[in-house]
């Protein structure tokens, strides 16, 4: 066991003992014919490094480094450059190197903020074309939804039976107090934010990446965003339209149940039955034609009239105050956050 021991430390030995002897002999072969050849071998930072650590033992690297390597070094990388600098401090070409990093900081800068105004453009762009169609139509489903639940328990049931309240009092007021039962302005906030903060969570991710490219550096850099509260109020105008529904509704009703009811029973009464089947021919007749009319002149039903006129209330005053604001407190954090991410990298780099 202690043969192999000493066996790995003479191996061990041999090899620091050969790496420095090549060391230096490199060195000390170091001369002004084979100095470009040597440096040529080295990156920008090793040869500044190496310059730094013998130009007294060289006299000539003084004025060989700063002849004919620097002018190369100098047309270096930002991050190439930035090594570079600290490689040469105390040296002759201190002040020289120092001027030259602080232009290209300078360019290299301008260069990262003309690239992240071009981002927050992008960025803008794709909320407004991408994001926010889908929040439109996000809402208008929900409202569709929600909306249609309110007109059936209004004036829906088997075969209608709840417009039947209509001749009892049923008015706007029971509208209105199913409208605040039904539509929950939290939801339509949670699903708003949902679509929000996922589109600011991937700019956050994008960020975070950026700033580890140019600085070579981790940051926690969270996108959070405060959107206002969505009003869902029903509006004087839907209430009038509620009205003047359960009032047309109540004249048809009546108007079925005369002509399908009363009418028949009065004619039969007066003709001793016959008249009876004549009427019912004509109105089935009647029915039919009446039928074909509605299609061909496209007639909308009541109730889809309601859902349309309650639809496009709601929708203009969310898309006039909720959204619109919205999407201005979006675009203003896409804003205001890269203008941090500009500040962060120009202190990282």
């Amino acid at each position: 066991m202690r043969n192999i021991f000493f066996i790995i430390l003479l191996i061990l030995t041999t090899i620091i003992s050969t790496s420095c002897q090549n060391s230096k002999n490199e060195e000390e072969s170091l001369t002004k014919e084979n100095a470009m050849s040597f440096f040529r071998e080295l990156s920008p930072e090793r040869g500044a490094f190496f310059y730094a650590q013998n130009r007294t033992k060289y006299t000539f690297l003084d004025s060989f480094y700063t002849d004919s390597i620097f002018p190369a070094v100098a047309l270096c990388s930002y991050q190439e450059l930035k090594k570079v600098t600290y490689s040469l401090k105390s040296t002759p070409l201190q002040d020289i190197a120092d001027e030259y990093f602080k232009e290209v900081k300078s360019q290299y800068l301008q260069d990262i903020q003309v690239e992240i105004r071009e981002y927050t453009q992008l960025q803008k762009q794709l909320f407004e074309t991408e994001i926010y169609p889908l929040m439109e139509i996000e809402l208008d489903s929900m409202l569709n939804a929600d909306i249609t639940k309110i007109i059936d328990r209004y004036a829906g049931g088997f075969l209608n039976y709840r417009k039947l309240e209509f001749f009892i009092g049923k008015d706007s007021k029971k509208f209105e107090k199913l409208w605040k039962e039904y539509i929950n302005p939290q939801s339509y906030n949670d699903h708003i934010n949902k679509y929000i903060q996922t589109y600011m969570d991937s700019i956050s991710e994008f960020q975070k990446q950026y700033f580890y490219d140019v600085t070579g550096r981790k940051i926690e850099k969270e996108l959070e965003i405060n959107v206002p509260e969505i009003s869902m109020n029903i509006s004087s105008d839907i209430l009038k339209q509620v009205d003047y529904f359960t009032s047309g509704e109540k004249v048809t009703m009546t108007t079925e149940l005369i002509k399908d009811y009363a009418a028949p029973i009065a004619v039969g009464l007066a003709t001793g039955g016959i008249g009876t089947l004549i009427y019912e021919v004509g109105n089935t007749a009647y029915d039919i034609h009446q039928i074909y009319k509605d299609i061909e002149n496209q007639k909308i039903e009541p109730e889809e009239q309601l859902l349309s006129v309650c639809i496009e209330e709601l929708n203009k005053n969310i898309e006039e105050t909720y959204l619109q604001e919205c999407k201005l407190k979006v675009l203003e954090r896409i804003e205001s956050s890269n203008k941090i991410l500009f500040n962060l990298i120009t202190l990282g780099i």
